[in-house]
């Protein structure tokens, strides 16, 4: 793309944005009122969950035991035969609490208190299953019996729905909770719908251990078998058990077919584990696990994982590997910590086993612990964190620094009297695997050791609902105690920086009506000064964390230190002078549009840089030219940001949608000091009742490129689902690759909730 055509794009993509936020004013009743489109997609309706009828009788039963409560016995007409037998017939039923028979005719035995039901027989049981049957013969009493040609609906133990059916030629109930069934089909797919079915010579369901078994059990789907099991077990409600899960199928063009079966094992109550063994073609096989844990008293959980694929054969035959622990604890009190650590085998692990592109595209992994208190006016942490690199393209010097620790103490503001008073406190220990050697572009020596910073902090806050002003002082207290520096440089460099600030505005607002919509508009003027006086020795500081920060927003330049991390405290002094308008819907609070312009003055000049030798950057520009930002709902769905940096020739721009299961969401950035110009899209939809479009890119006009971008579709057949995903993709080494995804999912039959 040329230049001019670059610049035309960002005139049009500005122009647009900014002529949404000026008209989201004049519409917003009508946007406010928007309806949901009448054209909708109907795949809850299809995958919704059928419902057992239970008669109201059955519903809420008397309490007590089954053998304790009265039988109930009705019909359109009743006779007897003998002294012990009574024949029911028309809309016969016998009731007894939660469960019940009913039928054309039933005839009941009183000695033996055994009924036997012809004629479109229903058995409703105490848990909600149903069970339709030609004919049925059962002791009311043990209910103990048989019936032929059934077909059973199993429901859900909190709901009446259908959690799975099945249909055999004979049952036998061997009491309330158990049932046999013979020459069985099973499936949790809805009514009429026979994709996936589990069929067996016979099925054991035991509803009192929540198992079902199943002797010589084919799996078939879409009527071709996929599965064989001689013996099999499986959850038939919501308790965990352990036993296979349904396996699932992918295909990538790198690893190839990729079949996994995974198995869950239900170690105790507060403990679980999955182990998958995942075949695949051109790789090899792999093992993974899983490991989940939550604390006796419920206040930590955490996961440890694992991945081995010995001799990988798309990898020169190389073990590959992949650990992971995490973990998170409340102590109580206020006191918290948390652990996430993560290895991998080498730094093309992620590329070749992550279906994510940002996971893909990320440079580093973490390992990282730290433990926290707030609590009492106090807030500490102390936090270790080192990262492993997992992109070849960066050298060893230029990668981050370890905390080996980092603590910190802030003690929350208190008020004395008109003052209000805080500090904060910091130490970390910087190491790195580079420490006292001299390497990247440009050179640069690799400083090691620790930092300390104290920054106390006194303010007198004046505040009215009109407005406030508050000026503030702080002295940023830095010192370092380096185990590695360059040459000539000192071990223990120190510095102390004064920081002032007043910080001030005002608040209007006045009642405005748009189109019988009353609204609330704000004028919000703020103005902010800051003084930092230049400190010559921080450009011999080390650089360990500290960054420049994006002046993508306009937050960005209401901040007293333009620097972010603990090495540089910027030397300036100027205003920063804004004003903020508001439009608030009067009946529901909600904020439909924020417009904000800024600029700095500049009295000096800024001679500090992120340099750590004698070098200057020196900005000498006056002002920061024309900032302005905005944020609006253009309609119940659609919300929109902007921000334009006019002299820098810096814009952003983003819109998202969300309605129902739909998103889309636009952004495109330009940056014309480091050659940056992106457009970023995102789109997600269903196609009809049961499918869904996925597809995201991200395009740079500087490298005329597609950085990345992914199309997907995926088809929900309730009870299995398959997912095809196309990817194009710069990996760590600045490389594209391709790559085609494929899943295919059973659903479990058993439903089994794994979460702990």
């Amino acid at each position: 793309m040329t230049a001019c055509n670059a610049r035309d794009l960002r005139s049009l993509v500005l122009a647009l944005a900014l002529g949404m936020a000026a008209l989201v004013g004049a519409s917003a009743s009508a946007a406010d009122t928007t309806h949901d489109d009448e054209i909708g997609f109907a795949a809850s309706a299809v995958c919704k969950p059928e419902r057992i009828d239970v008669p109201a009788e059955l519903k809420s039963p008397p309490q007590g035991a089954h053998d304790d409560l009265p039988v109930l016995i009705e019909a359109d007409t009743i006779e007897t035969e003998g002294e012990n037998t009574v024949v029911l017939r028309g809309n016969a039923r016998i009731v007894q609490g939660g469960r019940g028979v009913y039928a054309e005719q039933i005839v009941y035995h009183r000695d033996g208190r055994r009924a036997r039901a012809v004629g479109d027989v229903l058995l409703y049981t105490s848990r909600g299953d149903e069970v339709r049957a030609d004919a049925l013969t059962m002791d009311v009493d043990t209910f103990v019996g048989e019936g032929d040609g059934v077909a059973v609906k199993i429901a859900n133990t909190d709901e009446n729905t259908v959690r799975a059916r099945a249909t055999a030629q004979r049952v036998q109930f061997e009491g309330g909770d158990f049932q046999r069934l013979a020459n069985v089909s099973m499936t949790t797919c809805a009514e009429g719908n026979r994709d996936v079915v589990l069929s067996a010579r016979e099925i054991t369901l035991d509803h009192a251990n929540g198992v079902g078994a199943a002797q010589s059990m084919t799996v078939r789907f879409k009527d071709t078998p996929i599965f064989y099991f001689p013996t099999a077990t499986f959850p038939i409600d919501e308790r965990r058990k352990t036993g296979f899960l349904f396996p699932s199928a992918g295909y990538t063009g790198k690893s190839g077919l990729t079949l996994e079966a995974p198995y869950y094992i239900n170690i105790a109550p507060q403990y679980d584990a999955t182990l998958t063994p995942r075949l695949l073609s051109r790789r090899g096989a792999q093992l993974v696990g899983q490991f989940r844990y939550l604390s006796p008293d419920g206040r930590g959980r955490g996961a440890v994982r694992g991945e081995f694929l010995p001799s990988d054969n798309a990898f020169a035959d190389q073990d590959r590997h992949a650990l992971g622990y995490d973990h998170r604890h409340r102590f109580g009190d206020g006191w918290s910590a948390a652990v996430d650590l993560q290895t991998v085998s080498d730094s093309a692990y992620l590329r070749d086993f992550s279906g994510d592109i940002d996971v893909i595209a990320s440079s580093y992994i973490a390992r990282k612990a730290r433990l926290e208190y707030a609590g009492a006016g106090l807030r500490f942490s102390a936090r270790v964190a080192a990262y492993d690199s997992v992109n070849d393209a960066i050298v060893r010097s230029e990668r981050p620094y370890a905390s080996l620790p980092q603590l910190r103490l802030a003690v929350a503001p208190r008020q004395l009297g008109w003052l209000r008073a805080a500090v904060e406190a910091e130490y970390t220990n910087f190491q790195h695997d580079a420490c006292g050697q001299t390497g990247g572009t440009p050179q640069r020596f690799v400083p090691c050791g620790a930092r300390f910073r104290l920054t106390p902090t006194v303010s007198m806050p004046l505040t009215q609902p009109y407005g406030y002003v508050e000026p503030r002082l702080s002295l940023r207290a830095v010192r370092y105690s380096l185990d590695e520096h360059a040459p000539a440089s000192d071990a223990s460099p120190a510095i102390d920086v004064p920081i002032f600030s007043i910080d001030s505005g005002l608040f209007f607002e006045r009642e405005l009506q748009i189109k019988d919509t009353a609204y609330l508009q704000t004028l919000e003027p703020r103005l902010l000064y800051v003084n930092i006086p230049y400190k010559r020795r921080q450009r011999g500081f080390p650089d360990f964390d500290s960054d420049a920060g994006s002046d993508s927003s306009l937050s960005h330049f209401f901040r007293t230190n333009r620097f972010f991390g603990g090495d540089r405290v910027g030397d300036t002094e100027h205003y920063a002078l804004g004003v903020s308008s508001r439009l608030v819907r009067g009946d529901t609070g909600r904020q439909r549009l924020k417009l904000s312009l800024g600029q700095v003055f500049y009295r000096q000049d800024r001679v500090l840089s992120l340099a750590s030798d004698s070098s200057t950057q020196t900005q000498t520009k006056n002002t920061s030219g024309l900032l302005t930002e905005f944020t609006a709902a253009l309609s119940a769905r659609w919300d929109a940001t902007g921000f334009a940096h006019w002299d820098e020739d810096t814009y952003r721009v983003a819109a998202d949608y969300t309605h129902d299961r739909r998103h889309a969401s636009f952004a495109y950035v330009f940056k014309d000091d480091d050659s940056t110009e992106q457009l970023n899209a995102a789109w997600a939809s269903p196609l009809g009742a049961r499918w869904r479009i996925e597809a995201d890119a991200a395009y740079s006009f500087a490298d005329d490129d597609i950085h990345s971008a992914a199309l997907g579709f995926s088809f929900d057949g309730c009870c299995w689902a398959v997912r095809v995903v196309a990817q194009r993709y710069l990996d760590g080494v600045g490389e594209h690759k391709n790559r085609l995804l494929m899943t295919l999912e059973l659903a479990d039959l058993g439903g089994i909730n794994s979460r702990l």
